[in-house]
């Protein structure tokens, strides 16, 4: 290695003693990346998922819980998901529910 070209204190047989090498741009660098993983764990930590097959009824959508009851869909996903639901009507149900009233 020719330690003349590293910036730093080198002793009189040529040992380098002290490098002087900027490194601010890594230490921000590594700044920032710990915030992205804590950013991520973080978020990891709120996902939940739903897998395997839900057993819904095909008529009112009413859905059986493990324990055999059947409870709202809106009820099954706040529980499982943690996730709650706001409400409206898409055009196809406005139009069908509320005709004389409904404008396209």
């Amino acid at each position: 290695i020719n330690l003349s070209r590293i910036p730093g204190v080198v002793s009189g047989e040529g040992k380098l003693l002290l490098s002087l090498v900027d490194i601010s741009d890594r230490k921000q660098i590594e700044k920032e990346k710990e915030v992205v993983i804590d950013k991520m764990t973080k978020a990891l930590k709120e996902v939940k998922e739903l897998r395997g097959m839900i057993p819904i009824c095909s008529n009112c959508k009413m859905i059986r819980s493990d324990e055999g009851s059947w409870g709202q869909l809106e009820e099954y996903v706040r529980k499982n998901l943690n996730a709650d639901f706001s409400h409206g009507l898409c055009p196809t149900c406005a139009k069908k529910l509320y005709g004389e009233y409904y404008e396209e």
